[in-house]
């Protein structure tokens, strides 16, 4: 089988494995690839949105693990600094203490309980949701991976049909709020400016209406937001000719698409840019027919008050607010919503 493997660098390699490969042929050929070979965990995702691969049995093969010829797998690098593109680094070099990129940047990922149907599986029932829009067409949610960068990859996926461009918009977001002081002030943002730069930099920062606003502004597009719990629809940089469409469910972001219907867990067929017309408006609706479908599958959480359990040492919080800032003082990055 044959394997393109999507780098920390953002490099692509090509690898050649038997069609019985097991775990460990794959890690060793990942070895010698010379920016891996000193990596300690090296880790894989793959599939539509990414997913890790278990590697705990390291004689499983390959293909049980459901990877096929042809397949990218994404390869990240436990313990090991995230990198960011020269443009954040250049941004920060004059704010007197450098991005922390020695060290390890910490990710909260947060799962909730009975939401295993938003995973990509076949089964009727575990299906992410859709509803049906004109006499061929569907429109579905595309579910992000739970990496605190959602909403990049959610913006990135609906504009770009690119999962991996969260760093260069994070990097946008930060020039914009750089370049213009007067739209973006420290009360805007809740702390100094430069320090709000570093912080949305890093990608265990999660993004909400001020990038929204930005990369809107920037792509000269209209981006709906539309609120599971409420469904309100929110429209930032509005009247545009073309928008796109994210669903945000208190503490995660989705993208939209128009696809054909009975078209199985396909995506090169999808439509994300959508004209401010009638057959837009139509999407839009359908949007909000899937958003209270979303809410009445209870996929959404009360940000204020929802509780939630740190996997790594069992402390509870109430609230967004606490566990971020937890995650943040400690470096403990897995969490779970609990009732």
């Amino acid at each position: 089988m044959k394997l393109k493997l999507r780098l920390p660098s953002s490099a692509t390699q090509l690898v050649t494995l038997s069609d019985d490969a097991v775990v460990t042929d794959l890690l060793n050929e990942v070895r010698l690839i010379s920016e891996l070979q000193n990596a300690i965990d090296v880790q894989f995702r793959s599939g539509f949105p990414p997913k890790p691969l278990d590697l705990s049995n390291k004689s499983a093969k390959i293909m049980e693990l459901g990877v096929r010829s042809g397949d990218q797998l994404i390869v990240s690098t436990a313990g090991t600094s995230v990198e960011l593109p020269d443009e954040v680094t250049n941004l920060v070099a004059g704010f007197g203490t450098s991005l922390p990129t020695s060290t390890p940047v910490p990710v909260l990922h947060t799962s909730k309980p009975g939401n295993e149907y938003m995973q990509q599986k076949t089964d009727e029932s575990t299906r992410p949701p859709e509803v049906p829009c004109g006499p061929d067409n569907v429109v579905v949610l595309r579910v992000m991976d739970d990496d605190n960068s959602c909403l990049f990859r959610a913006i990135g996926y609906a504009l770009l049909r690119n999962l991996d461009t969260m760093h260069e918009l994070r990097s946008l977001v930060a020039t914009a709020i750089l370049e213009d002081p007067v739209e973006y002030p420290d009360v805007v943002l809740g702390k100094p400016r430069e320090e709000y730069c570093k912080w949305i930099s890093r990608s265990n920062s999660w993004g909400g209406a001020i990038e929204i606003a930005i990369l809107a502004k920037h792509f000269d597009i209209t981006i709906c937001s539309i609120d599971v719990a409420t469904g309100r629809v929110d429209s930032f940089n509005p009247n545009r000719p073309t928008f796109i469409i994210v669903v945000y469910s208190g503490i995660h972001y989705d993208a939209v698409a128009l696809a054909p219907e009975g078209v199985e867990a396909t995506f090169e067929f999808d439509q994300t840019v959508f004209d401010d017309d009638a057959a837009g408006q139509q999407v839009l609706t359908a949007a909000d027919d899937l958003a209270a479908l979303l809410r009445k599958k209870h996929y959404f959480t009360d940000t204020a008050g929802f509780s939630i359990k740190c996997e790594v040492c069992g402390s509870v919080f109430k609230g967004e607010r606490q566990a971020q800032s937890h995650s943040e003082s400690t470096g403990h990055a897995r969490f779970q919503e609990i009732s």
